[in-house]
Parts: C-alpha cells; structure tokens; sequence
C-alpha cells in the first residue's frame, strides 16, 4: 500500500526587496501624517498665544476629559494615536481695514475641518 502524500501548504512569500519597499512607504507614510500633526500643533501654540485670534478645540468646547470623548468623528485613528487635535472654529477678531496677525488662508490650510472666519467688529471689544 502507498503512504497518502500530504498535500504541500505554500505560506506567503516575499522578497526582501518586496518586504523593504513596503516597510519604506509605510514609514513614508506614517512620517507624513507626525508631519502634518506637528504642523498643526505648531500652528495652534502660535494662535492661542494671540489676543485676537479664538480658537475653539472639539476638547475646548465641552466638560469632558479627552479621554471620555474618544476620536472626534472624521479623524483618522493615526492622527488620534499622534495627538492631533481637532478644531471646530477659529475666529481672527481684527480691527476694520487691519488685516490679520497671520495668514488667513494658511489656518484654513492647515485646519480643513475648522470653520475659519474673520469678526471685523475690531479688536477693542475684547
């Protein structure tokens, strides 16, 4: 009587070339999104040490700790393990005719979730 052959299981393989080109765009990849957060965290530091400038945080805009709020909605779980916070609002408040601190177009750059908008009632009203 023959012996029954097992049949051979192939496991994935993968080159070490394959293995490195994907380990490179995922690092890419993840180096572009730590890019990006501390981008933003930058940009946020520098607005709230602005007298003119509001800025409201999904963090700033309720009593909850950030823990219990969990991943506000539309951010991806990367950029909540980074930290990134995500804004709802940020109000320049400049005098009529002035134009403001920073460049406007930049915080709505940098901010795409945000509702940027400039209150001319001025500056003398804070």
């Amino acid at each position: 009587m023959r012996a029954m052959k097992l049949p051979v299981t192939r496991r994935l393989r993968f080159s070490l070339r394959a293995l490195l080109g994907v380990f490179t765009l995922a690092a890419l990849w993840l180096g572009w999104n730590v890019h990006v957060v501390q981008q933003r965290a930058a940009l946020l530091e520098s607005l709230r040490t602005m007298r003119t400038v509001d800025v409201y945080t999904t963090t700033s805009c309720t009593e909850l700790e950030p823990e219990e709020l969990g991943r506000p909605e539309g951010m991806s779980l990367i950029r909540y393990w980074l930290d990134d916070e995500s804004v709802t609002d940020v109000c320049f408040c400049v005098a009529a005719g002035s134009s403001p601190p920073i460049d406007y177009t930049l915080a709505k750059e940098v901010f795409p979730e945000a509702d940027v908008y400039q209150d001319h009632r001025g500056a003398s009203w804070r």
